[in-house]
């Protein structure tokens, strides 16, 4: 028995240095069944290091570090969670893995940095891109080092990365505005996973506020530090597509305008006021086709029927609500309006 665990754990390794992850798995499968210690233990580095282990070739079935430990999660639920080696929660686990993943996904498209960005930027390349480029590279940099910390954490829950959160909160996020345009269902992947992460933090720590603080209170607890630089990264997001939003409103392109809709959610920290005064310029600028019966109108009740469309993909139904409020009190002013034209 002893020898073939020595012999799978080396086969494992070697297939773990040749980036061939479905062999891997496979020989980590056997090997849970001889000692599943070990095998939680092989997971657990690969995890916990976000997959960065120098010396493994790349390949179509392991592209890249993150990619390599998203996959590892996976297997977890295979283990049992409870190990004396390895205490730890699956889900969390998974979507702290996931947003490093999206964070390495989207600086590689965006800024065509090499999958073993952010270990391995050499100075020659940074010298190669633009000034505007380079403070992206550098704040996508502060992001995934911060993924790579939370992920090292001790407890599954909270993170010791105090230092790298304020770091990034702060960071001016606006310069990363067309990113996150450009990219805007990675995003809007990143602000779902950010939200279920928040979810984590509320549920295990009963004492951390995110967005409604004392103002006495001016040091706030690592957990608390976090997750008002996770909320920040949401509201950054937010603030770009609401912008976008209104530069083509008023540019008059209502078809450009109603593609940012599907990105907004009012729980990701701009104030409701804001939604909603973005939202209603849009409505009005269709209600002035609203004029009489015929070929206008029928564009109008088109447009605002695709602006629901939008909406409903949102999966924020105070969005779909906001809208349906606006367009009710547009009514009652028209009503109001034939009322007065019938008095006078």
């Amino acid at each position: 028995m002893e020898k073939e665990i020595i012999l799978l754990s080396q086969v494992a390794a070697n297939h773990l240095f040749l980036g061939q992850f479905e062999a891997l798995r496979a020989n980590l499968l056997s090997l849970r069944k001889r000692k599943p210690d070990l095998a939680l233990e092989i997971l657990r580095k690969i995890i916990l290091d976000g997959g960065r282990i120098d010396g493994i070739l790349w390949s179509s079935t392991s592209t890249s570090p993150s990619e390599l430990a998203w996959l590892s999660t996976l297997e977890l639920p295979n283990f049992d969670r409870t190990s004396a080696t390895w205490s730890f929660d699956v889900e969390l686990l998974r979507l702290k893995v996931e947003f490093i993943l999206l964070i390495q996904f989207v600086s590689s498209t965006a800024l065509g940095i090499s999958h073993l960005w952010p270990l391995a930027v050499e100075d020659g390349f940074k010298a190669d891109i633009s000034e505007r480029d380079r403070g992206s590279l550098d704040i996508m940099n502060k992001l995934m080092h911060l993924g790579l910390r939370r992920l090292k954490s001790d407890t599954d829950y909270g993170s010791s990365s105090s230092d790298e959160a304020a770091q990034i909160g702060l960071v001016d996020l606006s310069c990363l505005w067309q990113i996150f345009l450009d990219n805007a269902d990675i995003f809007s992947s990143l602000c779902w996973n950010i939200q279920r992460q928040l979810h984590w933090f509320e549920t295990y720590d009963s004492n951390l506020a995110i967005s409604v603080r004392a103002e006495r209170d001016q040091c706030l607890s690592p957990s608390a530090l976090e997750a008002d630089t996770l909320t920040g990264i949401q509201k950054q997001i937010q603030m770009a597509h609401l912008a976008a939003l209104r530069e083509k409103s008023n540019a008059g392109d209502i078809q450009g305008a109603f593609s940012h809709i599907r990105y907004l959610h009012l729980d990701y920290g701009v104030p409701e006021t804001e939604y909603r005064s973005n939202l209603q310029d849009v409505i009005k600028r269709i209600w002035l086709q609203n004029v009489n019966y015929g070929e206008n109108w029928r564009r109008s009740r088109d447009k605002m029927a695709l602006m629901y469309v939008e909406a409903l993909s949102s999966n924020c139904i105070q969005l779909v609500h906001s809208i349906q409020l606006i367009q009710d009190e547009l009514f009652l002013e028209e009503i109001e309006k034939h009322k007065v034209s019938k008095v006078t």
